[in-house]
């Protein structure tokens, strides 16, 4: 006798000998309201006797059941909808068999398609991207979790988003904070976050022979809302300036939307008497303008003088060391307590006092010569400077 033959008797035995099995069902009815996938469960039982065992046959793609074959006196079935294919207000009206050697049953299936919200931790629902904007200007931490949840594509999806393939590759930004920012400037919610510095212009005055280090900074206010990293650009890569960022980010902005950049200048590095900078920062720009002082200076306290009048000529330094400076002069009736003259502090006067020959005199008188011109040539190392005055009767 065969195997066959055996399972044969044992079927016909049971049959018999004991009462058949009996199907039962927890549920008589499945119901689905959902606007994605959902899931649910019931209980196969027997209430017969021998062994339930049977098959589960859905007549609907949206539904699938698992396990499909069951044997034993109790069975959980699970069933999953998935409605991609559907959109919202669809109702599909379908059925499940149950049949095995215990009986055969249908349960009706009516699955009504919802509305997909997209449901914020305060239990808000977002039904469109204007209303997921305005969440994130309230809640951006909030936000930025839902933009990267696996709900997010599929409620794109049932709201129609037209840009699905758009938002994917944005997506993919590792910096979660700039792809929802251009996420938002993509569908035209929001401009592009940017800076703006409170002055335009900073005029600098730096002394090389101190060695002192010109400190200062630039305030940049943030202006609208999302995503900024703009980077601080030296134009022209002068050595004499330095920045304490290369970058600003709105980390560095305070609640009032300000940050300041520190900036040194060093005087040791300038090779001119002026120079110029350009610090871009995104669309704008703070230009530098820097004076380098002259390690000397003279000057007259007044250009026009008189016969025997009195003056001198200021001589300030800026160096700190002992310097020989000398006069000379194109006019002899300026006299001079001497020509050369040893500095040893910051400043000094050098006098003089006008003395007119005679000659001079009676062209004065005469008014032959209604004035003089003359000329006061300083040096002291390699500093040159001629001084212009007049002399009047």
């Amino acid at each position: 006798m065969t195997n066959s033959d055996d399972n044969h008797l044992k079927e016909l035995a049971e049959m018999f000998e004991t009462p058949l099995p009996s199907l039962k069902i927890s549920v008589s009815r499945i119901d689905i309201e959902t606007s994605g996938v959902s899931s649910g469960k019931f209980i196969i039982k027997n209430e017969g006797g021998g062994v339930l065992r049977g098959k589960i046959l859905s007549n609907s793609d949206a539904v699938r059941f698992s396990p499909e074959t069951f044997e034993g006196n109790s069975a959980v079935v699970t069933y999953t909808a998935e409605l991609d294919v559907y959109k919202a207000g669809d109702i599909i009206k379908s059925a499940v068999v149950i049949t095995g050697n215990g009986g055969e049953k249908s349960l009706p299936i009516t699955i009504k398609v919802c509305p997909f919200y997209l449901e914020t931790k305060s239990g808000e629902r977002l039904s469109s991207i204007k209303d997921f904007f305005k969440h994130a200007q309230a809640d951006i931490e909030n936000a930025k979790n839902l933009f990267v949840s696996d709900d997010f594509p599929k409620w794109l999806g049932a709201i129609s988003y037209p840009y699905i393939d758009s938002y994917a590759e944005i997506a993919k930004d590792p910096d979660i904070t700039r792809a929802l920012d251009n996420f938002f400037i993509s569908n035209r919610l929001k401009a592009h976050a940017y800076v703006v510095p409170s002055e335009n212009i900073i005029s600098v005055t730096a002394n090389p022979y101190t060695n002192e280090i010109v400190r200062g900074r630039i305030v940049f206010q943030k202006q609208l809302r999302g995503f900024l990293n703009v980077k601080l650009l030296k134009k022209h890569n002068a050595p004499w300036l330095t920045l304490d960022k290369e970058n600003l980010t709105a980390e560095d902005f305070d609640y009032a939307s300000f940050a300041d950049v520190e900036y040194t200048v060093d005087p040791t590095r300038i090779r001119s008497s002026y120079s110029f900078e350009e610090v871009e920062a995104g669309g704008s720009s703070v230009k530098f303008y820097v004076k380098r002082l002259e390690p000397f200076n003279a000057y007259l306290i007044k250009e026009s003088f008189h016969m025997n009048e009195r003056g001198y000529i200021a001589f300030d330094s800026r160096v700190s060391r002992k310097v020989l400076v000398e006069i000379t002069t194109n006019e002899p009736a300026l006299r001079f307590d001497a020509f050369k003259y040893e500095l040893e502090a910051s400043s000094m006067k050098m006098p003089f006092v006008i003395k007119l020959s005679g000659v001079q005199t009676a062209q004065f008188m005469f008014k032959q010569r209604p004035y003089i011109n003359a000329e006061v040539t300083v040096r002291a190392e390699s500093y040159t400077k001629t001084l212009k005055l007049q002399i009047e009767p």
